[in-house]
């Protein structure tokens, strides 16, 4: 906050002086970028599994982001007007598509399906519609404001849909986490690029209005904030880390169809008011069968949602009880023992087994003898207030020698 601030009062106090204004400025920016780095290289070294993916690719939009402020810092000090698309333009543009890529494959491995992400979908399908939008009625702008130069124009245009699709890509991601953690974290990086936004979008203001961006403008405020958050996410990131991935939740229907519809009908809407809503046979036809496609999508994006909630709950419940299995053990049994490291207590474990089962098994027949395991999770399940598993035959010496990290708990007598 503090550097911030004296960017702020840097900019007020040589805004009469282009070049110290510019020179500061840079500095600003580059120290905020390393401070930022430093940051997010030390959640990298703490963290592990896809929460440290995620961070790698932030920390590498950071380095571009230094190294595009540096190049402005080298052009202010050695007095060289820098003009798009220049280099630290690019590099900009690079910092911002790997933040995005940050926040895609968080939603990729959110997701989980077998063959696309449907939140990488939504997210893309979201990226369509803007970037169509924005193409229709900005294009023609961004043209003339840059002498009709159309890598300057796509250049431009391609900040503003960025920085939206980053703000819509991280309250996605908001949507779907479990854990208030994670959920702050994700809420400081909003706020980052939000800021981020504000200064790209009073940029093209400024440019529309005819004053030319340079280094030393209030803008720059704006800029180094979202850096700072970035890196202030990453040191709260730090300060505690025991779970290896993102806390997803479970209990969540996954929005098929919604992004896709909408998106259509916003894109049908806007091409009939082009046509100044002149409809043929022709236009109504794609309708029609755009609906068929969105309907046919929706049913089988139903269908497969059921048969994967169905392969989830039989890869961690057994099937004949209902309770957790041997799976679920080996998963759980290691959460709890780092949460009882990292509180310092103890963890219980009660394993108890029924005597003579095979002798039920033998005289009565493994259908009653089912019946016998049923009623006893039932039992269990019903009168304790504690996780049941079913280890299908497990012994203690066996599950002794299951290779867990540390044996925290003590074990009680039934």
């Amino acid at each position: 906050m503090l550097w911030v601030i004296g960017l702020a009062l840097w900019v007020l106090l040589y805004k009469e002086s282009n070049n110290i204004e510019a020179v500061g400025t840079s500095l600003f920016a580059v120290g905020g970028a390393v401070w930022a780095f430093i940051q997010i290289s030390r959640t990298i070294n703490n963290s592990s599994g896809h929460r440290r993916m995620f961070w790698k690719w932030l920390n590498r939009g950071i380095a571009a982001n230094g190294a595009a402020n540096s190049i402005w810092l080298a052009a202010a000090l050695l007095g060289i007007s820098a003009f798009p698309p220049s280099l630290s333009d690019v590099l900009w543009l690079v910092s911002y598509f790997l933040f995005l890529c940050a926040l895609l494959y968080q939603l990729f491995i959110a997701s989980r399906e077998p063959v696309i992400s449907i939140h990488v979908f939504n997210v893309s399908v979201f990226m369509i519609v803007t970037t169509a939008i924005i193409g229709h009625f900005f294009t023609a702008l961004a043209l003339e404001l840059f002498d009709y130069s159309i890598v300057n124009s796509v250049m431009n245009l391609s900040f503003l849909l960025i920085n939206i699709t980053l703000l819509f890509a991280a309250g996605y991601l908001v949507y779907l986490l479990k854990a208030t953690r994670d959920i702050v974290v994700v809420c400081i990086l909003i706020a980052a690029f939000g800021f981020q936004s504000i200064g790209d979008f009073h940029a093209a203001y400024l440019e529309i209005v005819g004053v030319t961006v340079s280094p030393g403008n209030f803008n720059d405020v704006f800029w180094l904030a979202a850096i700072i958050l970035i890196g202030v996410a990453a040191a709260y990131e730090k300060i505690e880390i025991w779970e290896t991935n993102w806390m997803i939740r479970k209990d969540l229907k996954q929005p098929f169809i919604f992004f896709p519809a909408a998106g259509s009908t916003l894109l049908i809407l806007f091409t009939m008011n082009s046509y100044d809503w002149r409809i043929n046979i022709l236009s109504a036809s794609i309708g029609i069968i755009l609906l068929l496609f969105v309907g046919r999508n929706y049913i089988m994006n139903k269908k497969n949602s059921n048969l994967i909630q169905e392969y989830r709950h039989l890869a961690y419940y057994d099937s004949l009880t209902g309770i957790y299995n041997r799976t679920s053990f080996k998963i759980n049994v290691d959460k709890a023992v780092a949460l009882a490291r990292k509180e310092q207590t103890e963890l219980s474990l009660l394993l108890f087994d029924i005597d003579r089962f095979k002798a039920i098994n033998d005289s009565l027949g493994h259908h009653v003898g089912d019946e016998v395991l049923m009623e006893s999770a039932y039992r269990l399940k019903n009168d304790l207030p504690y996780d049941i598993y079913r280890l299908g035959g497990m012994s203690l010496s066996s599950w002794w020698k299951m290779p867990v990290k540390t044996k925290l708990w003590k074990l009680q007598p039934w």
